[in-house]
């Protein structure tokens, strides 16, 4: 590049750093004017990793703040879908933070939006981590662009849940998930089950009250047949084989009613 190139770039750069700013006096508005006035200072204090996606936003935007009161009551609906994917609304979002913080809140907002919305299109662990013979190509998402016309047609929920994968893995993992956990949440789950001998149908073992639990826990058997069951004592009738045959087959497990190794261990 000579002389001549690089002068007119830096004409060009200045030119549209003039008019940004004239045309942000133009509006009248000192909240917008503050904000052009300190992006870089408040650029600089989010994660370097987000910085770039963050400025081309706002770039397209005018350098103007984005998130009116409307907006963020859209993303914090947005927010409290994350446990649909396997994620924590609090890992990402603070909305009371976020309100409280004039100075430096527009921009951090756009900053976990962004985030969020990067690990819904392109998960939040490296599968390379986990498996050496990764060869399937990440998803990309242009965050910036995507994030603007979400804003601009009012469409900013339909974007977040366009993110995430659509394949029925994906659902049933997520559902598995938010069922396990809510499990966890509301009961503490369920008693630990200490591997052994193996309990034959027909059979009777100290255990099976805890396996009982844990089938009415999973829903592989009713809570009224659950307690039919228990009242019964240690017997591993037809009833609670039937429900072991169902938990089998989920796990994968030969639906035998055998409660062997393999299902004993996933029942540990």
């Amino acid at each position: 590049m000579n002389r001549r190139q690089l002068g007119l770039g830096a004409a060009v750069s200045a030119l549209a750093s003039s008019f940004s700013a004239g045309a942000l006096a133009q509006t009248r508005d000192p909240g917008a004017v503050a904000f052009y006035d300190s992006f870089n200072d408040q650029l600089a204090r989010l994660p370097a990793t987000i910085q770039p996606d963050v400025r081309a936003f706002y770039e397209m935007n005018g350098w103007r703040p984005v998130w009116t009161a409307d907006r963020v009551r859209v993303l914090q609906s947005s927010a409290a879908r994350a446990e649909r994917h396997g994620l924590s609304q609090a890992d990402f979002f603070d909305f009371s933070a976020l309100t409280a913080d004039r100075a430096g809140g527009e921009m951090k907002t756009t900053a976990a939006a962004m985030t969020y919305a990067r690990v819904l299109a392109e998960g939040r662990v490296r599968p390379e981590t986990v498996e050496d013979l990764w060869e399937m190509e990440k998803n990309r998402v242009d965050l910036p662009a995507g994030l603007n016309d979400a804003l601009a047609t009012n469409r900013l929920l339909d974007w977040f849940e366009g993110l995430a994968p659509t394949d029925i893995g994906y659902s049933n993992l997520s559902a598995g998930y938010v069922r396990y956990r809510r499990l966890i949440n509301s009961g503490g789950g369920w008693p630990a089950f200490r591997v052994g001998a193996n309990i034959e149908p027909g059979g009777s073992d100290p255990r099976l009250p805890l396996i009982v639990q844990r089938l009415v826990a999973e829903g592989d058997l009713s809570a009224a047949d659950g307690a039919r069951i228990s009242a019964m004592g240690n017997v591993y009738g037809p009833d609670l084989q039937a429900g072991v045959r169902s938990f089998q087959a989920r796990h994968g497990l030969a639906a035998d009613g055998r409660i062997g190794t393999g299902t004993q261990r996933s029942l540990s």
